[in-house]
């Protein structure tokens, strides 16, 4: 059985699947990465276990396929975009990498955004401590050795892709999310590179997500039990491997992904700046193609938050939720970790709002799932004001499990959302449908079966438009708070 691989280097875990000639999955895998904390707000991996994660995946791929591994046609990669690989001489990180979620960077991201302020228009969103160049600065002012024996850094998957190949590239989508590229040429922004005082020496090679960029190689065919020669493309960042792996290519197509984080995607055929509301513009994975991104930093993982203090399920509190939920569930901002869009302030913190003595933890649910559509529709509202949006969204996550919180976040935003069930999606996915490209068009897939359409409730929406109104104030009121000192 023919098939083509893709593996996936996420934040906490690695993945791996093949799919067929048609795109449908065959086997899937995964196995779990720790992140190192060696601060408060500080977040590492080592690169060198996302390889081994990978050759377990492929491992545990293999020994469902009656052919083990002879008949993969093509490898794809995706990943965490954002973090940052400082490589030696010998191609050999110089120290762990610097995830995503790393926020050490915050002051060089300020200093970048007082220095250009106009430079987030043309690099798709203005800098935030989660991207690279932030981060390099970062490591020349503290770690100013390292910098100085740098002779490449990389993004997550493409240090991986390179011990398959040998070869040294990023796509248009990581390097989108270096805050280094100039998204209207699809190259690298000199501008931004003088900057942060960074070589375009430092940089790999920049393509398209599909382009073919080596082969596997004899060591890597011996350790992975790939055959030799296998064509393997650059891959993409893993937003955008996770629009394709959704069938999300066409201009106006859009889906909300509701995980740890939560985004909501759009996408474009061209580049839609708007800096001011925090939307993302960046390359996708498809020439002449830019999807515009709202990016929360809490979504699933606030309900996951509470189901930690009450040590219950997330199932069980989202099931009290829905029976609880109603005009006078508490308002809860669900800022734990900041947030992006639209505020852009990593200071923001979570807050419940108007509690009473008869409340109960299915209350506190109630609220928490409730803050989550309402910050859902505070992204989406920045999406509207900044162009075009979907009349109905797509649904992906492992908070779409729930119906009732698909129903209060349709309610919220009033459109329609649509569940794909039982069907191959996710960034491993779509990394294995851009390595099927070397064969077939990506726009030539079908769309994925729709398990379930959600409509609005309109006795729910009249009630959360009410909310949004006091959610909005809330944190107009939380924020002056902070500045004054008022806890």
């Amino acid at each position: 059985m023919h098939c083509y691989l893709g593996i996936d280097i996420g934040t906490t875990a690695v993945k791996a699947a093949a799919i067929g000639l048609d795109g449908s999955l065959i086997k899937s895998s995964e196995v779990m990465i720790e992140t190192i904390r060696p601060r408060a707000g500080w977040s590492e991996q080592d690169p060198d276990a996302w390889v081994e994660a990978a050759h377990f995946c492929i491992a545990k791929i293999a020994e469902g396929l009656p052919a083990r591994l002879s008949n993969v046609l093509a490898i794809g990669f995706s990943g965490q975009m954002h973090g940052l690989i400082a490589l030696g001489e010998d191609n050999r990180p110089l120290r762990n990498a610097i995830l995503w979620n790393d926020d050490r960077a915050s002051a060089e991201a300020v200093y970048l955004n007082g220095a250009a302020p106009d430079l987030g228009t043309s690099l798709g969103v203005p800098a935030t401590p989660s991207f690279l160049a932030p981060k390099w600065l970062w490591l020349a002012k503290n770690e100013p050795d390292v910098a100085a024996r740098a002779r490449k850094i990389l993004f997550p998957k493409d240090y991986v892709r390179m011990a398959f190949t040998g070869d040294i590239s990023t796509d248009v989508v990581d390097a989108s999310g270096g805050w280094l590229l100039d998204q209207v040429a699809r190259s690298w922004s000199d501008r931004a590179l003088g900057l942060c005082n960074l070589s375009a020496d430092l940089l790999p090679k920049l393509c398209e997500s599909a382009t073919v960029v080596g082969a596997v190689s004899p060591s890597a065919s011996a350790r992975f039990g790939l055959p030799q020669g296998v064509p393997v493309v650059v891959g993409a960042g893993d937003a955008a491997a996770g629009c394709v792996g959704l069938r999300m290519v066409r201009p106006g197509q859009g889906f909300i992904n509701l995980g740890t984080s939560a985004q909501i995607f759009i996408t474009s055929d061209r580049h839609e700046p708007s800096p001011a509301e925090m939307i993302h513009s960046f390359s996708h994975a498809l020439p002449s193609r830019w999807f515009r991104m709202a990016a929360l930093l809490n979504g699933a993982s606030a309900l996951g938050w509470l189901a930690r203090i009450f040590s219950e399920t997330p199932a069980k509190l989202a099931s009290e939720a829905a029976r609880a939920w109603s005009a006078d569930t508490p308002l809860f901002l669900p800022y734990l970790a900041g947030e992006r869009t639209p505020h852009n302030d990593p200071h923001a913190r979570g807050v419940f709002s108007g509690l009473a003595s008869a409340n109960e933890r299915a209350d506190l649910a109630a609220a928490t799932l409730d803050g989550v559509a309402l910050a859902l529709r505070a992204a989406f509202d920045a999406l509207a004001r900044s162009g075009s949006v979907s009349s109905v969204l797509g649904a992906t996550g492992g908070g779409t499990r729930d119906r009732f919180w698909l129903r209060l976040i349709a309610s919220s935003l009033n459109l329609p959302i649509e569940v794909y069930g039982g069907a191959a999606s996710g960034a491993a996915v779509g990394a294995a449908l851009l390595a099927r490209a070397v064969s077939f068009p990506l726009e030539d897939l079908p769309p994925l079966s729709v398990s379930d359409h959600i409509e609005p409730n309109r006795e729910m929406s009249e009630i959360l438009d009410d909310r949004y109104s006091r959610f909005t104030k809330l944190y107009v009121t939380a924020v002056a708070n902070r500045a004054s000192g008022v806890a």
